[in-house]
């Protein structure tokens, strides 16, 4: 089935959004332990980036690239998507990576995940 034809809004959220408010929280500063409801521009660049799609009904985007100043939370976003990749997407054995110049730079990504599976009481 094309990805096209999945349903995009639940009570009133796409499945992306619905994902971070019900299953994350945020991990580290001043956030911790709260809910990670996306902020709008969050909302817009994974709405844009899973919603879009060709004449075929795949998805048009298969990369992206987020810039954003130091401190805006870049690494727990990133970790974020990737549980949702891994989890609700139905894209058949899709893959997941964590680029960085160091190892130890695209670790953080992962260890921020870890974090979120570990807090996820459920």
């Amino acid at each position: 089935m094309p990805l096209s034809k999945l349903s995009l809004k639940y009570d009133g959220m796409t499945k992306v959004e619905r994902f971070f408010a019900k299953h994350l929280q945020h991990t580290k500063g001043k956030s911790a332990g709260k809910p990670f409801d996306l902020l709008p521009w969050q909302q817009k660049f994974f709405n844009d980036l899973l919603y879009t799609f060709d004449d075929e009904g795949n998805r048009q985007y298969q990369v992206a690239f987020l810039s954003c100043a130091k401190g805006n939370g870049k690494t727990q976003l990133a970790a974020g998507l990737a549980l949702y990749f891994l989890l609700c997407d139905p894209e058949p054995e899709g893959e997941i990576y964590s680029c960085a110049t160091q190892r130890s730079q695209a670790a953080l990504t992962w260890r921020a995940a870890r974090s979120m599976v570990l807090a996820n009481p459920a």
